[in-house]
């Protein structure tokens, strides 16, 4: 409840036309913040199950194709935002397709009129499940 509390206060004074800047980066740098994806992975830092039919998630988001209506937007190499990358040296995370005992769960959708947050994706670098993810792990300083 807090997360939701705290992301809302972010978005009312955030970047005037959209809610939070992510940017996907394909080569890791000082400034971005690193994440490894291994389904297979038996150590990792969080496990998350993504479905778009999860019940009780801890978050919902429906994806929209206009980056002028969404809570966050994801993109490929822009300068504004948070800088994000993907690395073998990064926090684990484990994407689930079945929920058993996962950290979090979460349910995403594009028909989800209910959502905690609307997404905008535009990355090639990462899939839409491994960008939301990094959203919601304890990690990312702005949702926890």
């Amino acid at each position: 409840m807090w997360n939701k509390i705290l992301l809302l206060i972010l978005l009312s004074i955030a970047y005037p036309a959209f809610g939070i800047l992510v940017s996907v980066n394909s080569v890791c740098s000082n400034t971005s913040q690193s994440y490894n994806f291994d389904s297979y992975d038996y150590n990792q830092d969080f496990e998350i199950y993504i479905s778009s039919y999860a019940t009780n998630p801890d978050y919902s988001f429906k994806i929209v194709s206009d980056k002028n209506v969404a809570d966050i937007v994801i993109e490929d190499n822009t300068s504004a935002g948070f800088s994000i990358c993907k690395s073998i040296y990064g926090k684990t995370i484990k994407i689930q397709n079945y929920g058993y005992d996962p950290d979090l769960i979460i349910k995403i959708s594009d028909f989800n009129n209910n959502a905690d947050w609307t997404i905008y994706h535009n990355s090639k670098i990462l899939s839409v499940k491994e960008a939301i993810s990094i959203l919601v792990v304890p990690t990312f300083s702005i949702i926890d």
